[in-house]
């Protein structure tokens, strides 16, 4: 079987040289009748949402009476903000992206990408499909790829876990110029529909992402191996100039806490192990000299200063077990975001790819047992 993928841009909308552009995932039927993407209605709720969001000013045709495609691809066809592609640029067979895969036997030896899906790896002679996308991307300068879906993702970034990468912004793999945010496919919103507010979300995080090219990551100084002496350091340094708040957070593993945190700001931070994160071995080399790691991390509890914990319930169960009183708790960042946002996910993992760069910690981590946060 061969396949030969279309000349660049030929099934593009939008400004070729647009900053920002959205990679979906493959044709529907209404993307097979006119060639291009997002003309159904996944893409009609794509381009509310982007109006919604403010990153189109013009709002998109009305669906009523009925969705009129060629009205909608004439509205996708006038963006200036933005251009409009997909990883493959035909339909596949009853609208099935596994029609385009094989299994492992199938593909050869040293087959350079990931699964697209759990035993389905995307066959050679659609292969020419992803160079047609890296020819769209890298012709003109830009500052975001937006990847809808996972396909989208598996393409750009070589990763297809879209809730757990989703509104992080990542290095580009397909192309390593330009920065991408994954992001769901509107098509899942219309099938689960509480996600909407999510894409929304991350459609407002891309219009500002948008406006520059590079992924701007805070400086910080956060010490995570310490000594004992630089504990001690950092503790009598922060009771001496106390901060405005102190965040506090632990990570726990059988039933015990593995290391505490502290941030005295957004960019000086302390993290006190008592287990190594591999091994579960001791941490500190004696008993001795644990019992002052335990004593310092008291004393920042223990002390005024306020604290601002995420689901603190959790961590102050913990700190009771361990004989130490947790005062001056003045705010929890999961109860003020649901207070806030209750239609939105409390996760401290959903919050810091709203409100940060950072991708869940979580999926840095080897250990099974974490601390729920939600």
């Amino acid at each position: 079987m061969t396949h030969t993928p279309a000349p660049p841009f030929k099934h593009t909308s939008g400004a070729q040289d647009a900053k920002i552009v959205l990679v979906g995932e493959a044709w529907g039927k209404n993307e097979e009748v006119l060639g291009f993407p997002f003309v159904g209605w996944s893409g009609m709720e794509l381009a509310r949402i982007l109006n919604e969001v403010g990153l189109v000013e013009e709002p998109p045709p009305s669906p009523e009476p009925y969705l009129n495609s060629t009205m909608l691809w004439y509205w996708w066809k006038r963006r200036t903000e933005i251009m409009t592609t997909n990883v493959f640029a035909f339909r596949p067979q009853d609208n099935k992206i596994e029609t385009f895969c094989g299994k492992r036997a199938d593909v050869p030896k040293d087959y350079p990408l990931p699964p697209l899906k759990q035993g389905h790896y995307v066959l050679p002679e659609y292969l020419g499909e992803l160079e047609r996308l890296r020819q769209e991307i890298e012709a003109f300068p830009r500052n975001l790829v937006v990847a809808l879906g996972n396909t989208a993702a598996w393409a750009t970034v070589q990763n297809t876990k879209i809730s757990a990468i989703r509104g992080a912004i990542s290095p580009g793999v397909l192309c390593p110029t330009v920065k991408v945010l994954p992001a769901y496919h509107p098509a899942n919103v219309l099938y689960q529909w509480q996600n909407r507010v999510i894409l929304s979300t991350d459609m407002a995080k891309a219009r500002h992402e948008g406006r520059f090219p590079e992924i701007r990551y805070p400086a910080r100084k956060i010490i995570v191996s310490p000594t004992i002496d630089e504990v001690e350091d950092w503790v009598n340094e922060t009771l001496a100039s106390p901060p405005a708040a102190l965040g506090v957070d632990t990570e726990t593993t059988r039933g015990l806490i593995d290391m505490v945190g502290f941030a005295r700001s957004r960019s000086d931070a302390l993290v006190v192990p008592f287990f190594d994160n591999q091994t579960f071995d001791p941490y500190w080399p004696d008993v001795k000299t644990e019992a002052r790691a335990w004593r310092a991390v008291k004393r920042l509890c223990e002390s005024d200063i306020p604290k601002v914990l995420q689901n603190g319930l959790y961590d102050i169960q913990y700190f009771w077990r361990a004989k130490i009183a947790l005062r001056a708790f003045k705010h929890d960042t999961m109860l003020m975001h649901h207070a806030m946002y209750p239609e939105l996910p409390k996760g401290l993992g959903f919050l810091g790819s709203v409100y940060t760069n950072e991708a869940s910690w979580k999926l840095m981590r080897h250990r099974e047992e974490l601390k729920r946060d939600d």
